[in-house]
Order: structure tokens, then sequence, then C-alpha cells
């Protein structure tokens, strides 16, 4: 499943040869983070074996134009068991679909890459029956928070990370009208 979005940006499922690429975008956003005192990722995670994990899992996926590796978030079509307790409530309960580690290069950023990824996910979701796409944000990432009101969806209440414990703040998407 492709989805060719106005910018010319593809989406798919990862491969090993984009893993180098994945790795440096992704580290490129955790310093960004970092340098905006936003402690949500660690030195040690997201990893290389995280990533690799994933697509072992085949729930990475990245985005490109013009056959450049630009962007890359995990994609958990089966949902995210983590997200079974919430401070708050789900307005999607039952089967959803769940993103995370949404990350964009340096050089692309307002590129529509991260919406791209986000329109493909709603349509694994609707393929696969989902209700909802969940996700989640640390407090103080107010990028993406913007990024998930901007784009359809609610605030429901605040999690604690499973990786680092900490509580993030939790956004739903409804994918079939009411």
């Amino acid at each position: 499943m492709s989805d060719e979005c106005k910018r010319d940006l593809t989406v798919r499922e990862a491969t090993p040869k984009d893993m180098s690429v994945v790795f440096e975008i992704l580290s490129e956003a955790r310093a960004l983070l970092k340098n905006e005192g936003i402690a949500q990722w660690t030195e040690d995670y997201p990893s290389v074996r995280d990533l690799q994990t994933d697509l072992g899992h085949g729930c990475l996926f990245v985005v490109c134009k013009e056959e450049r590796t630009i962007a890359a978030a995990q994609i958990l079509v089966a949902g995210d068991p983590h997200y079974r307790e919430i401070d708050g409530a789900w307005r999607g309960r039952g089967a959803h679909i769940a993103m995370h580690r949404v990350t964009v290069a340096a050089s692309s950023r307002r590129s529509g890459a991260a919406t791209a990824l986000l329109r493909y996910a709603e349509s694994l979701g609707r393929a696969y029956g989902a209700l909802s796409l969940r996700m989640d944000t640390h407090p103080d990432n107010l990028r993406m928070q913007r990024f998930f009101e901007k784009n359809g969806f609610s605030f429901c209440g605040r999690i604690k990370e499973p990786i680092t414990g900490k509580e993030h703040v939790a956004y739903d998407k409804l994918l079939f009208a009411k």
C-alpha cells in the first residue's frame, strides 16, 4: 500500500537499506528535543535495536521524496497494549491503530512528511477496521500537540510511557464518522 501525497511524497514499509538514514533522522530529532529541553527521548531510546525490532515486525514506515528517505515512524496496526490504562478516556473505544516515534529529517521539516505518515496510518487503520488512531507525546512537546490538534485529534488524558515511566499526554482521532 503506497500513499502518494501532493508533494510527491511516498510512504512505504522500511527496508534494511533505510536503517542508517532512519537512525540519522532519529538522532537529529533527539538532539532537537534535547536542545529544546524536552526529555522525551534518552540517549538510549529509541535505539538502533528498537528500529531493528520495528523493521523485523513490519511496523517501521518511511516517507520518501525522490527516492530519498526523509521521515519515519512506528505504526502498530494491532494497536498498543500500553494504551489500555489512561487517566482520562479514549473517544474511540475498541480496536485502534497506534503511531509512535514520528521523526522528520531537519532538512525536510514542514514538507508534509509527518502528515503523509499520519494519512498512511489512518488508511491502514481503516483497512484493518480500527476505530481510532492513538498517539501520545511528552507534555512539553507542544509542537507535536499542535500537530495532533491541527490534524483532528482530541486530547483524551494522560498515560504512563512504558520505556521511561514518565507521564505523556494522549490523543486519539476517530477513523469512522459516528
